[in-house]
């Protein structure tokens, strides 16, 4: 029964459904390749026809004003677009201090749940938390339509499987975490140097992260992870994700058993009456009260307290054993739930930050290639869009009958390129700064 109202709730609103999925897509696509799509945006507002940023600009005659060798124009372009090609540049010194970092936390293999990893594990605790929705809610309000019924368990559902994912999660964390507390322990125990430091954590984050290099392994462990005073185990987050695991899951099955019981009595007392029905019609028929008697008195006469208990039908029992088979897949579903916060996520202060920049890579050769090869890409497009600029900006000065020296201008376009002026804004800053 929860599985049809399910599925009809996802075809009657299959649109709905359709546009919040591709609406979860795009944001995760957009939040995980955010440069990028700025820069699809800022490309195609310059190219739109007449209201595009390059043919205001072009047409634009304050901003065709003419000093320090570029037009006000052309530097209105390539600032925007300097932007990018700086957000796609990576420092190497960095990136080998995030790989230190990651190193000396443990956490140097691992990484963040992917989109495609949160989504399924996300549609497994969800359906198994729409099928208990449904029993719930049926018990809740027994009276309700089907329909109405579907549209209560679809929250309950959803709250109780956005727990679960964050419980089981953290608890992964904390098993992760204590893991780390006995190794803390165990290499403070077994250090045998001379140079011995106490348990007592000390401040190093991604800038001055060489300032323990010299230190024993466990204490540059001890002063990125956030552990407790006396650097010990703690599980109070796997005690309350456990109870509330066994909770739902003994729950679950007890109100199960509890439909299907109440079920089986409901069609057994529709059988005796319709037996009972039977005799009246075969003795006496509609009105005969006195030959009606009889039969009457022979189904009376069998003891009270003889019933059938619901463990003697195979039904029962078969219906039992399927909920026991749920409640032990409930049970293995947030195990797994479990395996996937001890193996994905970070306990250190800044790894998150770290991996975030370091990216899927693991060496700095790879991914400076990586990040210059887009920073080349972004030079290369955005000088397009210079070029562009500069024609438009040429055709409306023949258009405006402009004088000779500024038709000679525009046409020296070869020296304003927008290599040349990243080049110039680099050197400045530099000057700046020193």
């Amino acid at each position: 029964m929860s599985l049809d109202a399910l599925l009809n709730f996802l075809i009657t609103h299959r649109l709905w459904v359709l546009v919040l999925t591709l609406a979860v897509v795009a944001i995760a696509a957009i939040a995980k390749w955010r440069l990028e799509f700025l820069f699809l945006v800022k490309r195609i507002w310059y190219r739109l026809p007449l209201i595009g940023r390059t043919s205001r600009l072009a047409k634009d005659s304050t901003a065709n004003a003419f000093s320090d060798g570029w037009y006000s124009a052309e530097r209105s372009l390539c600032d925007d677009f300097r932007y990018f090609v700086d957000a796609f540049k990576r420092d190497k010194d960095h990136f080998n201090k995030c790989h230190s970092y990651l190193d000396k936390t443990e956490e140097l293999g691992r990484n963040k749940l992917s989109f495609i990893g949160w989504a399924i594990l996300l549609a497994l605790v969800v359906f198994e938390a729409i099928g208990f929705g449904f029993v719930l809610s049926k018990w809740m309000m027994p009276d309700m339509s089907e329909q109405m019924q579907t549209q209560v368990a679809i929250p309950i559902a959803f709250v109780l499987s956005a727990i679960l994912v964050f419980l089981t999660h953290s608890t992964g964390h904390e098993i992760y975490k204590n893991y780390l507390a006995k190794k803390v322990r165990t290499w403070y125990e077994q250090y045998e140097g001379d140079n011995r430091r106490p348990l007592t954590p000390e401040s190093f984050n991604l800038e001055n992260d060489g300032g323990d290099d010299e230190h024993p392994r466990y204490s540059q462990l001890l002063n990125r992870v956030d552990f407790n005073a006396t650097v010990s185990r703690t599980w109070w987050t796997t005690g309350i994700t456990v109870f509330l695991i066994l909770l739902i899951a003994v729950g679950t099955f007890y109100v199960r058993a509890q439909a299907i019981e109440e079920s089986m009595q409901y069609s057994a007392s529709q059988d005796i009456g319709m037996d009972f029905g039977g005799a009246l019609d075969e003795e006496g028929g509609f009105g005969g009260f006195g030959a009606a008697n009889e039969p009457v008195n022979e189904i009376s006469t069998e003891p009270a307290n003889e019933q059938v208990s619901p463990w003697d039908s195979p039904a029962f029992r078969g219906s039992i054993g399927t909920y026991i088979v749920l409640s032990i897949v409930f049970i293995a579903l947030q195990v797994v739930g479990v395996l996937v916060g001890y193996k994905y996520g970070f306990v250190g202060q800044e790894s998150a930050d770290a991996r975030k920049y370091m990216g899927k890579f693991n060496t700095a050769s790879e991914y400076m290639k990586h990040w210059e090869q887009k920073r080349t890409k972004a030079k290369l497009i955005s000088q397009k869009h210079l070029g562009k600029l500069q024609q438009r900006m040429l055709r409306q000065a023949k258009k405006n009958n402009a004088g000779l020296e500024d038709i000679n201008r525009l046409k020296e376009s070869a020296r304003r390129t927008f290599h040349i002026y990243v080049a110039e804004k680099d050197k400045d800053e530099t000057c700046n700064a020193s």
